[in-house]
C-alpha cells in the first residue's frame, strides 16, 4: 500500500511518549498499523520541546534523535524552555495536523505514556493539565506542566464525577507489570465518565504491544470503537 491508498482514510493523531519523537513512535506502532492501516491513515507528531532520549529507547532507537517531550519527564531534565508559551503544544497538534496530506476526516487521537494526557486534551475534555503558569494555581485535581509528571497525585477520591471528566469513548491499553499502573487505572476510573472507557490488560511493561494475540485485541476494541462513533461503517471488518 502507497501512501497515496491512505489520503482519504479516516485520520489518527498520534502523540508519543517523554524522549522520543514521532519517527520511532511509529516503530513502535508498527505491528498495530499492520492490522489497522489498510483503515485508518496514522499521523505521527513530534511534542514541540526538545529532550534527552528516554532511558528504555535508547538501546534500539538512540540513532534516531533528535528527540522531544510535551512536559518535563525526568529530573535530569530542565524544566520547560523560558520562551516556552502555553499554546506551544496545542500550536504543534494544529500545525501537524494541517499539514498532513490526508483529507479523510480526523477520527482518534492515540497517545503513548506522557502523549497520554494530550490525547485527553484534544479529545475535548476539561483539562487534566494546567498549561497556562501565568494564571493562578490549577484547581483541584490538575496537573501544573511545571511538575514532574510521576510527582502527581491530587486525585479524586471518588468516581468520575466533575469537570475533570471526559465523556467521550476511550480505549486504555495498560501493561500489567507497567511501573505506572496505578496512575493509568487512576486515569480511566476517575478521569473518565462511567460506561465510556474500553479497557485491553496485557502482561507487559511501559511499552506497545508487539505479540499477535496482544496486538489483536487492541485492533478488536479499536475497530469496535471506531464502528460504535461512526468512524468507520458498522460492517466493516
Amino acid at each position: 500500500m502507497t501512501v497515496d491508498d491512505t489520503l482519504s482514510f479516516p485520520r489518527i493523531l498520534c502523540l508519543h511518549g517523554g524522549g522520543v519523537n514521532g519517527t520511532v513512535f511509529r516503530l513502535q506502532c508498527r505491528a498495530i498499523i499492520a492490522q489497522l492501516g489498510h483503515r485508518f491513515r496514522f499521523v505521527f507528531m513530534d511534542a514541540p520541546y526538545t529532550s534527552r532520549p528516554h532511558r528504555d529507547i535508547v538501546t534500539v532507537y538512540g540513532e534516531f534523535a533528535p528527540f522531544y517531550r510535551w512536559l518535563a519527564w525526568s529530573r535530569e531534565e530542565p524544566g520547560l524552555p523560558p520562551s516556552a508559551r502555553p499554546g506551544d503544544i496545542m500550536d504543534a497538534c494544529l500545525s501537524a495536523m494541517q499539514r498532513d496530506a490526508g483529507d479523510g476526516p480526523w477520527a482518534a487521537v492515540l497517545g503513548f505514556s506522557q502523549g497520554v494526557k494530550f490525547a485527553v486534551l484534544m479529545a475535548g475534555s476539561a483539562p487534566i493539565l494546567h498549561l497556562d503558569l501565568r494564571l493562578p494555581p490549577p484547581p483541584p485535581h490538575v496537573a501544573s506542566p511545571s511538575a514532574f509528571s510521576t510527582d502527581f497525585d491530587d486525585y479524586p477520591d471518588g468516581p468520575s464525577r466533575g469537570h475533570h471528566v471526559l465523556r467521550l469513548p476511550t480505549l486504555h491499553v495498560h501493561g500489567l507489570q507497567d511501573p505506572g499502573i496505578d496512575r493509568h487505572r487512576c486515569l480511566l476510573q476517575r478521569y473518565c465518565a462511567p460506561g465510556t472507557a474500553r479497557l485491553v490488560e496485557w502482561d507487559a511493561g511501559h511499552r506497545l504491544p508487539v505479540k499477535t494475540a496482544d496486538v489483536r485485541a487492541v485492533v478488536a476494541e479499536v475497530l469496535d470503537l471506531a464502528r460504535e462513533t461512526g468512524a468507520i461503517p458498522p460492517d466493516t471488518s
